[in-house]
């Protein structure tokens, strides 16, 4: 090879290989498996557009095409039980391959999506579109996987790993909806107060499905909003226990499809205020209302779950951060009525759940994807050691999680820690744990074991030696006296000095 051939290949090289790896996904590793259907990869690219098509996958979700904004992609795509080999490209010609597995998760425990309507069974739900073709089942279907898709990412942003909770499946890969009718007119409900709905609702939901290993997303198709009087009626976000209980005025500017989620989170279509109530957090656009409107569907689920509560990080699922749903799939927030241009949020502006509430769903029954026989004997409970002035969590299981927090609302000044080994007793004195959450007057205390069993107490409830933990026998706790004391020391972690 001539002397100028060779600084010419060598001049080349760096280049050809710069072009080769111009597409690069940052969030997750190549033949990576997940348990959840619908992937979100992330990236960097040239260009303006980025395609993807999973080469196993020939329905529709299978393909998809998402903006670039300032050289980073977001991108969704729906996978098949196995191997999954996805090809990227973009406007300027890239091409990058990646594979997924997608090993569908097998636990018993799951969300169900129910779409409730009056007894006259009537499905519509409230639209501006004169041409809304009312495929409900479509646009649930498509918000449950963002849900379950969000929770697994954004787990997997705090260190948990990429646990989110099940759904059910048809043979399509399609979320199964119940459609339950509940016996009261449309107009009878409509009168309700959001408390008389939930409290209607709840038990009659339960005859129907059974709420053991299950939580319920539901949806009232029969919402309305009266132009004249300028009010929603049968407008609910409320969860707690195994419901969430939710209003359908957002529905019509939900995605149809995981192909749909790009277009709707870019619609500045404004909203019209004789036809849709507007909340939408102020950005009075359909992809405003699409976005608090999911958000919002996955806070009141949140609340479902053992412990989850409000949260004091303004952008997590469990404060107002449930407002920029949107912001997590799409790299440039589109125009509103808050900003005339389109916004690139930075990574704090993105909604997640916050690592407190994150390790309390990482614990929980609902977010372990594979089947098992959980124990309900000989659950965790905190009790107050007078002779140490310590209060005690004990779990012949073992402790799994533990959280301390100062009981405001929401919850401040928030301590966990998730143990590995663990151990089968934590103690703390009670004045370093007042000191430690800043609650002079009493602090809170949670435990999960590894069984997914979970207790609550407040310390200050423990006034003298013969006050009982809540629901707590006075044999059982004898009982778990005796299992204390029997312990070695190895068994215990003490925090004030981490044994």
């Amino acid at each position: 090879m001539t002397p100028w051939i060779l600084a010419y290949t060598l001049l080349l090289a760096p280049l050809v290989d710069k072009d080769a790896s111009a597409i690069k996904v940052t969030n997750l590793r190549d033949a990576e498996t997940i348990r959840f259907p619908v992937a979100l990869v992330k990236g960097i690219a040239p260009g303006q557009v980025i395609n993807v098509v999973n080469q196993e996958n020939r329905r529709s979700g299978g393909t998809n095409a998402a903006s670039i904004a300032d050289g980073r992609f977001k991108v969704l795509v729906e996978l098949v039980p196995g191997r999954n080999r996805l090809q990227f490209t973009t406007t300027r010609k890239d091409k990058a391959s990646f594979s997924l597995v997608y090993k569908p998760m097998i636990s018993d425990y799951k969300v169900d999506v129910v779409y409730l309507t009056a007894q006259d069974g009537d499905t519509q739900y409230a639209t501006q579109k004169a041409d809304d073709k009312q495929n409900y089942l479509d646009k649930l279907d498509t918000a449950a996987k963002l849900m379950q898709t969000f929770t697994a990412e954004s787990l997997n942003d705090s260190g948990f790993g990429r646990r989110t909770f099940g759904l059910n499946y048809d043979s399509r890969g399609r979320v199964r909806v119940l459609k339950l009718a509940y016996p009261a007119s449309g107009d009878q409900l409509r009168g309700m107060t959001g408390n008389q709905l939930y409290d209607a609702i709840y038990p009659w939901l339960d005859r129907q499905v059974s709420f053991q290993k299950r939580k319920c997303i539901v949806i009232m198709s029969f919402s309305r909003y009266d132009a004249k009087s300028k009010r929603p009626l049968a407008h609910i976000a409320w969860g707690g226990g195994d419901m969430g209980l939710f209003s359908s005025l957002s529905m019509s500017a939900w995605p149809s499809s995981i192909r749909d989620v790009a277009r709707a989170f870019g619609d500045s279509s404004p909203i019209n205020p004789e036809k849709l109530y507007d909340d939408s957090f102020g950005r009075s656009t359909l992809w405003g209302l699409a976005s608090t409107g999911m958000g919002a569907v996955l806070h009141e689920l949140g609340h479902t779950f053992v412990g989850a509560e409000h949260s004091a990080d303004p952008k997590s699922v469990m404060s107002r951060g449930f407002d920029h749903f949107n912001r997590f799939f799409v790299a440039k927030e589109a125009p509103s009525a808050q900003s005339k241009t389109a916004v690139t949020p930075k990574p704090g502006e993105v909604m997640r759940w916050d690592a407190y509430n994150a390790s309390l769903l990482a614990c929980d029954r609902f977010f372990q994807p594979d089947a098992r026989e959980f124990k309900n004997d000989s659950p965790p409970r905190i009790y107050l050691d007078w002779a140490t002035d310590e209060v005690v969590g004990v779990a012949p299981h073992g402790v799994k999680l533990v959280h301390f927090w100062n009981q405001t609302d929401p919850p401040s000044h928030t301590t966990y820690k998730i143990f590995q080994n663990s151990p089968k007793v934590v103690r703390i004195k009670r004045s370093l744990l007042r000191q430690l959450v800043k609650a002079p007057d009493g602090a809170a205390m949670h435990l999960t074991d590894a069984e997914g069993q979970v207790f609550s107490v407040n310390e200050r409830a423990f006034t003298g030696a013969d006050d009982l933990p809540p629901i707590t026998s006075k044999e059982y706790l004898a009982e778990l006296r005796n299992f204390v004391a029997g312990l070695t020391s190895g068994m215990t972690y003490d925090w004030a000095d981490g044994r």
